[in-house]
């Protein structure tokens, strides 16, 4: 049981900003099936789109909780979003999935919520029934080849630089071997794209390190909460530049000890979450599967925008990550009806960070001012 500490001050960021190393190479992150490396996730699920060789005006089944970056490749490819219920655990229905299936339907696509395994079992079965390609979005679930999380999905994408001390980094794994792979041509990006936001990575690691708590460091924590992203565009046939991960970007990740990152965050996630239940903050998830890699740890409070704020001034970064489904965004998206167990989470879901720079001192400081103000 987590026992609170003494006063003392602490920066907490909500990615990590320093390195967990370990010498390794780039065979240590492979797998099976074929993997390349990406400067942005929308970048690398827009080229798996070119090797899938979809039509102008298919439809993608896609969850009722999405952020434009997630929609935007298959906009600027010409494709057609309906989207399907989730619960507020944010699971599907398999047989209402099935029903939303017509001869017009060409994949469907599935998340990974905050980095927590689904067992896609059962929709990977329905896709090989009906000749549907299966798309596994794990860019909320940190990239451990060992684990299963990304194994299902003909293609699936991961978003590295979540979990990483990168500004920028992708990877899209291709599991379905028919894929025309060598179709695959990527250039550089340029280097000063990148400078800036490693700059940003350092400099926020000597704060934290030192546990700098100036006034204008809080004013800048203390954040513009925006509880929904903006609708997204529609850029069909828009340019849509895709850029490989900058090989200095690379070298960074590649030093990573992915396993330890992994074992790190399950563990502070479980931590903390155990600690929160027995105070009485309520958590979307219970405790996790081996193979999840999390994003952060979501709890469920009545204002998540004004504990955001509270947190962000103590020094604890924080992100409102549910999104509510773009209701009148009919060029691009068919909705039937409202998604109320989604608004409900976008109204009421917090995100807590659990990532493998925190220790049980980062833990203690984060349940001591959750307890504070959410009670």
């Amino acid at each position: 049981m987590l026992k609170l500490p003494g006063e003392f001050k602490l920066l907490i960021s909500f990615l990590p900003n320093n390195k967990t190393r370990k010498k390794i190479n780039d065979n240590n992150l492979s797998v099976t099936d074929p993997v390349f490396f990406f400067r942005m996730a929308r970048e690398a699920m827009r080229s798996a789109l070119d090797l899938l060789d979809f039509e102008k005006d298919q439809v993608v089944l896609m969850p009722a909780s999405l952020c434009p970056a997630v929609i935007d490749p298959f906009s600027n490819y010409g494709l057609k979003i309906r989207l399907y219920t989730l619960d507020r655990y944010l699971q599907w229905n398999i047989d209402s999935l099935r029903d939303q299936i017509t001869p017009n339907t060409v994949a469907i696509y599935v998340i990974h919520y905050f980095g927590i395994t689904y067992d896609l079992t059962e929709i990977r079965e329905l896709c090989d029934e009906c000749g549907l390609i299966l798309i596994e979005d794990c860019a909320l679930a940190g990239y451990e080849p060992s684990a299963v999380i990304g194994s299902f999905g003909d293609v699936a994408i991961f978003s590295l630089w979540k979990f990483h001390p990168i500004a920028s980094g992708a990877v899209l794994r291709i599991n379905n071997k028919t894929l025309p792979v060598n179709m695959l041509s990527l250039q550089y990006p340029p280097w000063r794209s990148s400078l800036g936001g490693q700059l940003k990575i350092k400099v926020k690691s000597i704060l934290e390190k030192f546990s700098i708590s100036l006034n204008f460091l809080k004013r800048a924590l203390k954040l513009t909460s925006q509880v929904q992203d903006p609708p997204p565009d529609d850029i069909f046939n828009q340019a849509y530049p895709v850029f490989a991960m900058s090989s200095w970007i690379k070298n960074i990740f590649v030093s990573e000890d992915l396993k330890k990152c992994a074992n790190v965050r399950r563990s502070n996630y479980n931590a903390l979450h155990n600690a929160l239940t027995e105070a009485g903050i309520k958590t979307l998830f219970p405790g996790i599967i081996s193979d999840s890699v999390p994003y952060c740890l979501p709890i469920l409070v009545d204002d998540p925008v004004d504990l955001q704020k509270k947190l962000a001034v103590v020094g604890i970064e924080t992100e409102i990550s549910v999104n509510k489904a773009f209701y009148n965004q009919n060029y691009l998206i068919d909705i039937d009806g409202r998604f109320v167990d989604v608004d409900y989470l976008a109204e009421h879901a917090l995100s807590i960070p659990v990532h493998q720079n925190l220790d049980f001192s980062h833990l203690l400081y984060i349940k001591k001012w959750l307890i504070k103000y959410v009670f």
